[in-house]
């Protein structure tokens, strides 16, 4: 009989076994199904490097008191297999946050809690691992929470008792993954061709024009620049747009190659891979070709080629810049005729934003206890002058369990507040409020819009902090209303206006050199991927002129000009429209009123100067030009990477060979709009007006006293 219950128990033991191997087999599988770039949707080929990307928080976030939290968002590629993830924390806490934690959730799933240091003086680093299972792909939201540690109530009047955590601009979240596979169709552009990975083994495609690209191709190359600049976030465009003989065969191996050009132009390898393509149709129009690259199989070409001097090569590249038609393109081969519709407008001058729209579709969902808080991007197109009667109007929602005394809601724009709130009992299931936004509060084509809770228990002495609530919801038919004129000054703190105006090319001119050089290509296509992060038209007007068919402006067009005196004989014929002119050997920029310049100093110098175009005031002519070649590239930053062009201000900069930058203002005439002379909500003005009033009070009374006491006389 024992030896019968024996074996029953060991088979017993043996089917619990195996259960509970199945089940930790399907919540393994369950976990890995969630994670971004999961092993069943495809494997990373053998020996493919690990890549990197690290999101900055780039804001300082300020905790008070004993609870409050934050949220950040990051986005995953769905092209990225993560293999490994951590958020690096820069913080301190104040020294009466002794029983202060830290809990961080990533889309809502906690990952990590600590009790931290408390030392006004130290900066803590935390480097805390966030597993696979909890990143998806796609947005991804990381939320800090700092409270009491679980002995300890939360109370309410303790809200700014000393307790503070400081975590720094500096902090970042850290990802390492591997790439998928390159090939599919032309629908993934611009995969494999655009990467957002900090990792050196990552750099962006290579676009490749034929030796003797003409004015089309090359323009259709700037615009296929600038289709990329237009679906990347805040990254730089790092592009590199190259002659076809210029690299070799060795180099063009190491890269995702777009090809631009015409039929004629074709290399003999590129040729072997659109061969299948030729015929009737391509004669008659472009074609856009997928396959593997000629250099390097492992690598992916994408060929835009038409076979005829009639336009169809710009409608290719106009394609490509509609996102909807290109990710609707499932195969490898797509022909493109020169009549083909592929326009696509977007009111880029639209007045009134909804939460759907700015990112937000399902709206905002805020939770626990007092200070919670998110905040809101929004980017006006560049040509773009906000006027008086600007608001914001939120549809909110909020929990019942709140002491209605004290909760509040807040809305700021770029820091400022711009109204409050309080919070209803009666209206907790929908309540409406509508602020309006100071005129002083927006001075640049970004705004920061912030929606802060204070969310204040019920409890008027101490309650311990449940999870989860209270809560707050702000709906995605929220919106905010930026009333706008199209008045900007020519100043370079406006760029990139006048290039781009509601989001599409605006009648622009690029002069180019005959012979034009890597240093000069790959300036423009950098140029050109930042001109598209304001990308929403694909219908406006980009024509590239070579140097020597330049005579002078045309009255109805901007310019772009690229280059040194030497290369660019159009630098010479307008040197007498720069702000910094050159000498007469064209071999330094001068001195003049703004600034005194050395010789030998001017000489390796760089400039980037916004000038009005001569037939046309209301027109500009950008030049970005150096004395020698080679200091070219300390003007490029300040023209494609965000944090330089921010620091751009007048209408000309001079940039030194360590990329130190002095800015200079120069007035011509009436160049500044009343907008942009006179701010009536300046503090500035508002001093004045209250003494010029008092004054002239003073004269009228004084000279009524003097007029009655003579009168009699």
């Amino acid at each position: 009989m024992k030896s019968v219950i024996s074996i029953f128990n060991a088979a017993l033991l043996v089917a619990v076994l195996m259960l509970t191997s199945s089940a930790n087999a399907f919540a393994e599988q369950k976990h890995s199904g969630q994670a971004a770039g999961a092993p069943g949707q495809w494997e990373a080929p053998a020996g493919s490097p690990t890549l990197s990307k690290n999101y900055f928080l780039n804001r300082d976030i300020e905790f008070q008191g004993n609870f409050g939290s934050d949220r950040t968002y990051i986005d995953v590629d769905k092209h990225w297999k993560v293999s490994d993830a951590w958020l690096n924390l820069s913080l301190t806490a104040s020294e009466l946050s002794k029983s202060s934690a830290l809990t961080v959730y990533v889309n809502d799933k906690p990952i990590h809690s600590e009790l931290l240091t408390p030392d006004d003086e130290r900066i803590q680093t935390l480097k805390i691992a966030i597993p696979r299972y909890a990143i998806k792909e796609g947005s991804n939201e990381i939320r800090l929470e700092v409270s009491q540690k679980q002995e300890v109530a939360a109370c309410v009047e303790d809200s700014r008792d000393g307790r503070w955590v400081h975590v720094r601009d500096t902090s970042y979240v850290h990802l390492e993954f591997k790439e998928k596979p390159a090939g599919g169709p032309i629908s993934e552009y611009p995969y494999p061709f655009l990467k957002a990975s900090a990792s050196p083994e990552s750099q962006s495609g290579l676009i490749l024009i034929p030796d003797q690209a003409d004015e089309e191709e090359i323009a259709a190359a700037l615009k296929i620049a600038s289709s990329l600049g237009a679906r990347m976030n805040e990254e730089n465009a790092d592009l590199n747009l190259v002659r076809d003989s210029q690299i070799s065969s060795d180099y063009k191996a190491n890269y995702d190659i777009i090809y631009v050009g015409k039929a004629k132009h074709l290399p003999r390898e590129i040729q072997e891979k659109t061969t299948r393509s030729e015929g009737d149709e391509t004669r008659q129009g472009a074609v856009i070709v997928r396959s593997a690259s000629p250099y390097n199989a492992e690598r992916t070409l994408m060929a835009i080629v038409a076979n005829q001097d009639d336009g169809a090569l710009d409608t290719a590249a106009r394609l490509l810049m509609n996102k909807d038609l290109t990710s609707q393109i499932e195969s490898d081969v797509h022909y493109v005729a020169k009549e083909t519709d592929v326009t696509v407008t977007e009111n880029a001058s639209n007045d009134q934003m909804l939460l759907q729209d700015m990112g937000y579709p399902t709206g905002i969902y805020l939770e626990g206890p007092y200070r919670q808080q998110a905040s809101i991007g929004i980017k006006m197109a560049s040509n773009r002058l906000v006027v008086p009667g600007a608001k914001a109007t939120l549809q909110i929602r909020y929990a019942q369990n709140l002491d209605f005394s004290k909760s509040l809601v807040t809305v700021y724009i770029n820091g400022i507040p711009a109204g409050s709130k309080k919070l209803e009992s009666e209206k907790a299931g929908s309540d409406k409020i509508e602020v309006a936004i100071p005129n002083n509060a927006i001075k640049s084509h970004y705004v920061e819009m912030k929606i802060a809770f204070d969310l204040q228990l019920t409890n008027e002495e101490c309650a311990r902090i449940q999870s989860d609530t209270p809560w707050a919801f702000v709906d995605a038919q929220s919106s905010i209303l930026l009333p706008t004129k199209d008045e900007r000054a020519l100043l370079l703190e406006n760029y990139p206006w006048p290039f781009m105006k509601d989001g599409r090319f605006n009648d622009t001119v690029v002069v180019v050199p005959n012979e034009i050089e890597n240093t000069e290509l790959d300036f423009l296509a950098d140029l050109y991927g930042y001109l598209g992060k304001e990308l929403r038209d694909n219908t406006g007007e980009l024509v590239v002129v070579k140097d020597r068919d330049f005579v002078e402006p045309d009255q109805s067009s901007n310019y772009i000009v690229v280059g040194t005196p030497d290369n660019v004989r159009a630098l010479r014929n307008l040197n007498a429209s720069l702000w910094f002119k050159y000498d007469e050997g064209f071999g330094y920029f001068q001195s003049n009123e703004m600034r005194r310049l050395l010789e030998n100093f001017s000489r390796n110098l760089a400039s980037v100067q916004l000038v009005p175009n001569p037939g046309n005031p209301e027109r500009g002519i950008l030049f970005a030009t150096a004395p020698l070649e080679n200091n070219l590239l300390h003007a490029k930053k300040f023209l494609t990477e965000a944090k330089f062009v921010s620091g751009m201000v007048g209408n000309a900069i001079l940039v030194d060979r360590w990329d130190n930058a002095t800015n200079h203002y120069f007035i011509e005439g009436d160049s500044l709009n009343i907008a942009e002379k006179v701010s009536f909500s300046s503090p500035e003005l508002k001093r004045f007006a209250v003494i010029f009033g008092t004054l002239l009070l003073m004269i009228v009374i004084g000279g009524v006293w003097y007029w009655r006491k003579y009168r009699r006389r």
